[in-house]
């Protein structure tokens, strides 16, 4: 049992995690533990505890063991503070309103209809955020960043190699600094200011409600308004 805007923070050494918007006032948490040879089991540990404001997990093995994995399906109040940190393993986050922070070693990080400010880093690994609103800050060493939604605030999309897909809503007001090293920028949309197949600087609208700085290393940005 938790109260209003509860934080939930996460520390997984590997597995998949998925957490979804669930009835106020609970998160209720299912841990699989995962390994190659069943007498394993019982040497991975997943240590819940509740703290002031909110639930903490986290999850650990001894190196010397083989491959195992904690795999966390976990319904949360849509007002959850989310920070979560893991290892390896894919993130699915939906409908949590009061934004998300995850860090992955290698994997997939999904956001959907998660809004407030979102914070993602994967060094190798996809992003894909539908629905979004408000400030964003997307960063992968591979793996390609797809973001529909509606920005505010400073907005910062990062990938090393892989493309990064940007879809805003029809008449956005946004200031724009775009770039990429080895590749194209395509932008749907008209713009007032410097515009080059590698280098974008200016304002579609008026300008005032976010400012994207997006930079692809070796790959090409899109950049549409529906």
């Amino acid at each position: 049992s938790v109260g209003d805007a509860p934080s939930l923070e996460i520390d997984n050494f590997a597995g998949n995690v998925s957490i979804r918007a669930g009835e106020s006032g609970t998160i209720h948490v299912v841990a699989t533990k995962r390994a190659s040879r069943s007498r394993d089991l019982s040497v991975i540990g997943v240590w819940i505890h509740v703290k002031q404001g909110g639930v903490g997990i986290k999850t650990g093995r001894p190196l010397s063991k083989g491959k195992a994995t904690v795999d966390l399906e976990i319904t949360a109040p849509a007002d959850t503070r989310l920070k979560l940190q893991l290892g390896a393993g894919n993130v699915i986050v939906r409908g949590l309103s009061s934004g998300a922070e995850a860090t992955v070693g290698a994997g997939n990080i999904d956001f959907n209809n998660v809004t407030g400010a979102l914070q993602a880093n994967t060094g190798a690994g996809s992003m894909n955020v539908r629905g979004a609103a408000g400030p964003a800050r997307l960063n992968n060493g591979t793996g390609v960043i797809m973001y529909q939604g509606a920005p505010q605030g400073d907005c910062r999309f990062s990938s090393g190699v892989g493309a990064i897909s940007l879809e805003l809503p029809a008449q956005p007001n946004v200031t724009l600094d775009l770039q990429t090293d080895v590749g194209e920028i395509d932008v749907k949309c008209p713009v007032d200011g410097h515009v080059s197949k590698r280098r974008i600087q200016g304002i579609i609208g008026t300008g005032d409600d976010a400012r994207i700085v997006a930079n692809a290393g070796v790959s090409g940005i899109g950049l549409t308004c529906k």
